[in-house]
């Protein structure tokens, strides 16, 4: 079939943030492009998760502060909360940048599908309600789901999926929280704040458990010190639904001993699955492992028209920065390949990529942790400094606040960095852009940071792994 008989030159599955991403840079390279969505437009990130929780958490932020007004001085009362008015504000956010992405795909000329789609050949699919569409290449891009707990169906009333954890109008006395990844702990650290009883289970020995091992126990105690209690290396055994109340059974998976609790709801925040399975991969003989895509580099799969990026690949992270990223990549390398450009695009480096984690307080990290270091035998040095020599965490009462990096001892490479404090997510892009960039210890500490910032205690971070500190 030649280039002409296609109905576009690339038509991308998914319209999240990795699929409109790609679908506006492929545009941009004068690619014939259409997008397939079957639900909203920006996927679960802006409609059910990256942006709506941020709005929900940016809520409980303010309510701690005037919780604390009047160690500043300022005297309020005690806050009173509208959980339905929170919520309402957060449909509202995700309802305006959803139809920000619609007018993205018009400005850019992007032909929208509205439908699910699956593969009949390598330059076929069917979308259910509009036929068969043909092109030359496809970036699938469909995401993720929750994944679900066997024998537990989420109902929206007491057994909650973290979509409903959102639409709630009320806030319960008490709720036990079921994994204690970013999901979990966002919402743990939500209903925290406005008065809820919250409990979190945990399977790995510690919470966090991607994250470097001293920032997970140090934002443990944070979270235990505002009265979330914590139940490491346990499973859920069982739960029994009474007419007002769960009654959860909690197995410790190294005494074997079982406690029950009762909580008013239970929050299932076990991780997500790759929404691959009907797609009908098989049709065209791409391979999956666990549900995700399999791809090489520039996330092209064993067939090579077809691409597939974001959370349904094989690649870790699962980040919306990071499918956006591959987005973009993704368009640059399928233009090159059609020879619209004539320089190949780089390669992502994923060690490079940052994540965050929105609990108060917020949990930043980028590269390898320090038992990772361990684990691959790398002689490192290793740079601490707290908010105690830090004059605008005290000024602001944000005591939280500590930064650790990494750097290899023979190289003077920064290997990872690790932040804990209440916005910590703004400052990670300082290290996202050292390790992108390779900038060595020597070239960061001859960096002039601000002063008064936050940002300095990254500087005399970098200056304790050589010895160098100046305030502490």
């Amino acid at each position: 079939m030649s280039s002409k008989e296609f109905n576009f030159e690339v038509v991308i599955i998914g319209g999240g943030p990795g699929g409109y991403v790609c679908a506006i840079r492929c545009a941009q390279l004068g690619l014939k492009t259409a997008i397939v969505e079957k639900d909203q437009l920006g996927g679960v990130c802006l409609n059910w998760g990256c942006i709506p929780t941020k709005a929900l958490l940016k809520s409980a932020e303010i309510v701690e502060y005037v919780k604390k007004a009047e160690d500043f001085g300022v005297k309020v009362g005690k806050p009173s909360y509208d959980l339905a008015k929170m919520t309402h504000r957060s449909r509202d956010v995700a309802k305006q940048l959803n139809q920000g992405v619609g007018v993205l795909m018009k400005k850019n000329n992007i032909k929208l599908f509205s439908g699910e789609a699956h593969f009949i050949d390598s330059n076929t699919i069917h979308i259910d309600n509009v036929g068969n569409l043909t092109s030359r290449y496809f970036v699938v891009a469909t995401g993720a789901s929750p994944r679900q707990m066997e024998n537990y169906e989420t109902d929206g009333q007491m057994i909650w999926s973290h979509k409903d954890a959102m639409m709630q109008q009320s806030i319960p006395n008490s709720l036990l929280v079921v994994g204690s990844g970013a999901i979990g702990m966002e919402f743990a650290s939500f209903y925290n704040a406005l008065g809820s009883r919250v409990t979190v289970i945990e399977y790995q020995d510690n919470i966090l458990p991607t994250e470097d091992l001293e920032i997970a126990k140090m934002a443990k105690r944070h979270f235990e010190s505002k009265g979330i209690k914590f139940y490491p290396h346990s499973t859920l055994h069982k739960i029994d639904k009474g007419k007002k109340e769960l009654t959860a059974y909690i197995v410790d998976k190294k005494t074997h001993e079982i406690e029950a609790i009762q909580v008013s709801a239970a929050l299932m925040a076990i991780g997500m699955v790759a929404n691959t399975k009907n797609l009908k991969l098989e049709e065209v003989r791409v391979p999956v492992d666990k549900q995700k895509i399999i791809v090489g580099d520039f996330c092209v799969t064993q067939q090579s028209n077809i691409y597939a990026i974001g959370d349904v690949n094989n690649i870790a992270p699962s980040l919306a920065h990071k499918a956006s990223h591959e987005g973009t990549m993704c368009a640059e390398h399928i233009a090159y390949m059609m020879g619209k450009i004539s320089h190949k695009p780089h390669q992502m480096q994923y060690s490079n990529i940052p994540a965050c984690i929105y609990t108060n307080p917020q949990i930043a990290s980028i590269g390898i942790t320090q038992e990772m270091a361990k684990k691959q035998e790398i002689d490192t040095l290793i740079g601490v400094f707290s908010a105690q020599g830090n004059g605008k965490s005290m000024a602001t009462s944000e005591m939280s606040n500590f930064v650790k990096v990494i750097f290899d001892k023979k190289t003077n490479e920064l290997l990872g960095a690790h932040m804990i404090g209440p916005h910590v997510s703004e400052l990670i892009q300082i290290f996202s852009l050292a390790k992108t960039n390779e900038l060595t210890a020597n070239e960061i500490i001859a960096t002039v940071f601000a002063h008064p910032t936050v940002g300095e205690m990254i500087h005399e971070a970098v200056m304790n792994a050589y010895g160098r500190t100046i305030h502490m």
